[in-house]
Formats: C-alpha cells, sequence, structure tokens
C-alpha cells in the first residue's frame, strides 16, 4: 500500500508542475505593450508573483536572485507617473555588460521605463527600468548575469 501512495503522489506531483508550468506559459505577456500592463497592474496590487513570473531567470545565482527580488519589491505599492514602451539596441547593451564579464541572458528589444510619482531624490526622479524582450512563446524581462556561470551571483 506505500508503494501505491508514493507512486500516487509522485503523479499527483508531476502533475502539478506540469500544470504550473503551463500556465506560466500561457500567462506570459504578448507584446511589450503588455508587459507594460503587466507591470503597472503587479506594482498598484503589490503582486510580487506577477513580476517574478516574467523575469527571465536563466544564469541567475542567489545573490542575483535577491537583489532582482529587493528591487522589484521596493516598487509594489508605489504610485506610478508614466510607464513608457522604448524601442532600444539590445546589442549595445549587450556589447557594454560584456566589457564587465557579464551578459544578457536573453535577446533585448526594449526596455519599460516606470517613472514613481514622488519627488526627486538629490535631483534624480524615481525611476524603475526593465530591459525585455519576446518572442512567439512571450515576453521576458532580462537580466545582466555574469558570463560563464553565476558563481553564486
Amino acid at each position: 500500500m506505500p508503494n501505491v501512495l508514493r507512486r500516487l503522489g509522485i503523479a499527483v506531483l508531476v502533475g502539478v508542475v506540469v500544470q504550473a508550468t503551463t500556465l506560466a506559459a500561457a500567462a506570459l505577456p504578448t507584446n511589450s505593450e503588455a508587459m507594460a500592463a503587466l507591470l503597472r497592474d503587479a506594482i498598484a496590487e503589490r503582486d510580487y508573483g506577477a513580476i517574478e513570473a516574467v523575469i527571465n531567470w536563466d544564469g541567475a545565482g542567489k545573490i542575483k536572485r535577491r537583489v532582482v527580488a529587493f528591487s522589484v519589491r521596493r516598487g509594489l505599492g508605489r504610485t506610478v507617473k508614466s510607464i513608457t514602451v522604448e524601442p532600444t539596441d539590445g546589442q549595445a547593451i549587450a556589447a557594454t555588460a560584456k566589457l564587465n564579464n557579464k551578459r544578457l541572458n536573453m535577446p533585448v528589444s526594449h526596455k519599460i521605463r516606470v517613472v514613481y510619482d514622488e519627488p526627486p531624490i538629490n535631483g534624480v526622479v524615481p525611476t524603475a527600468v526593465y530591459l525585455v524582450g519576446g518572442d512567439e512563446a512571450g515576453w521576458r524581462i532580462a537580466l545582466v548575469v555574469r558570463t560563464g556561470g553565476h558563481h553564486g551571483d
């Protein structure tokens, strides 16, 4: 009897993982404007999970994950003054990252600039910038990660 329960438990676990993966893939935005709308809604609703689900974590180690999570959470619940989608030269960003032994973990075609409705701090307007790109599978937020492995980063 325990073997039957163990097999049943494994089957249920596999089913849940497959279902969660399918739901996550289905939830990816289909273009840069949909990504901007997702960010606006997630910030307003303090929904870290919605943003976490669209971040491409490939190549990110524990430290990078913590830094990104902190940065994202820091913006949750803040009043957004504007969100703009700007085309960007992903190759120029990649070349700059490469100079510092870093790389983009996916191709980037746009940046989404989130400006918060807050007074400037030391002359700087509080802003978050997300590098994004996508294909037929959906749009994701890119990260700059270390070249040649994450080494804990």
